[in-house]
C-alpha cells in the first residue's frame, strides 16, 4: 500500500529531480528541485526534514498574484534566488512560469528588463466558466501577521483558477463579484461602478480591487482599449 504523502516529505526521482511537499493554507504543493541541489543546498541528504524544520530550516510557499504562481521561500529568501547564488541586480526567471519548478534547467539569470519582457503573458485568463466563481472557507485558520490570534481565511477560485486568499469579508465579496463581472460577463468599469457603488462602497477601494482583478486575469476594460490601425490604413495616411 502506498504511503500517504504529507507536509515536508520528499521523493527522489530517476530523472535527477527531487519533489518536496509543502503545506500552504489548504494546499499540499509539490516543489521540484534538481537532486544535486537538494543534497548540496538543502543539506538534508542524511537528516530527516522534519528535524531540520524544528531547527529553523523550514520552507514555505508564497502566492504571487502578479506572476500567478507560488514561489518557495526558506529563511526569508526565495529558493530560486538562493540556487542561483543571489545575483546582485539581476532577476532569476522560471522558464515555464511555474515558481514551484526550481530545477536547474528551468532557472535562468536575466536583467530586470529581460525578465519583464519574458514573464508577462498577454492572453486573458478565462478558466472553465462551468466551474463559476466560488469562495471557500479554509478548514484551518492561519496565523495573522501579528501572531496574536487566529482568524478564518477564505480562498477564492474563479472558473477553477486560484485567485487568492482573504481575511476580510468585504474584500472577499467585492473580489468575488468583480471577478465574475470582469471574466464571465465582460463588463466595463462603468458598468461595475454602476452596480456596486450604490451599495455604499468607497469608489477608490472598489477601483483598487477592480484593477487587481483585471491585472490578474489580463482583461482590460473593453471600452478603453484603442483599436490598432491596420497596415492598410497606415499606408493610406502616408
Amino acid at each position: 500500500m502506498r504511503r500517504r504523502i504529507m507536509k515536508n516529505d520528499y521523493i527522489h526521482h530517476e530523472n535527477g529531480t527531487t519533489s518536496i511537499y509543502i503545506k500552504c493554507l489548504d494546499f499540499l504543493l509539490e516543489m521540484r528541485i534538481s537532486t544535486v541541489d537538494f543534497l548540496l543546498e538543502m543539506r538534508i541528504s542524511t537528516v530527516d526534514f522534519h528535524i531540520l524544520e524544528r531547527r529553523g530550516y523550514s520552507i514555505c510557499a508564497k502566492w504571487s498574484q502578479d506572476s500567478r504562481t507560488f514561489y518557495v521561500m526558506s529563511r526569508g529568501k526565495y529558493i530560486h534566488r538562493l540556487l542561483k547564488g543571489e545575483p546582485k541586480g539581476m532577476h532569476v526567471h522560471h522558464k515555464d512560469g511555474n515558481g514551484l519548478n526550481n530545477t536547474r534547467e528551468n532557472l535562468e539569470v536575466l536583467t530586470p528588463s529581460e525578465h519583464r519582457r519574458k514573464r508577462r503573458t498577454k492572453e486573458p485568463i478565462i478558466g472553465d466558466p462551468k466551474k463559476g466563481v466560488k469562495a471557500h472557507i479554509l478548514s484551518k485558520a492561519e496565523l495573522n501577521k501579528k501572531k496574536c490570534d487566529r482568524r478564518y481565511w477564505f480562498r477564492l477560485d474563479v472558473n477553477g483558477v486560484y485567485y487568492g486568499t482573504f481575511d476580510n469579508t468585504t474584500e472577499l465579496s467585492l473580489s468575488t463579484n468583480i471577478s465574475d463581472m470582469v471574466v464571465n460577463r465582460k463588463w466595463t468599469d462603468e458598468q461595475i461602478y454602476a452596480k456596486i457603488l450604490p451599495l455604499g462602497h468607497d469608489k477608490e477601494y472598489v477601483a483598487v480591487i477592480n484593477k487587481k482583478v483585471r491585472r490578474f486575469f489580463r482583461t482590460p476594460d473593453s471600452s478603453k482599449v484603442k483599436e490598432k490601425p491596420s497596415k492598410r490604413k497606415e499606408r493610406f495616411k502616408k
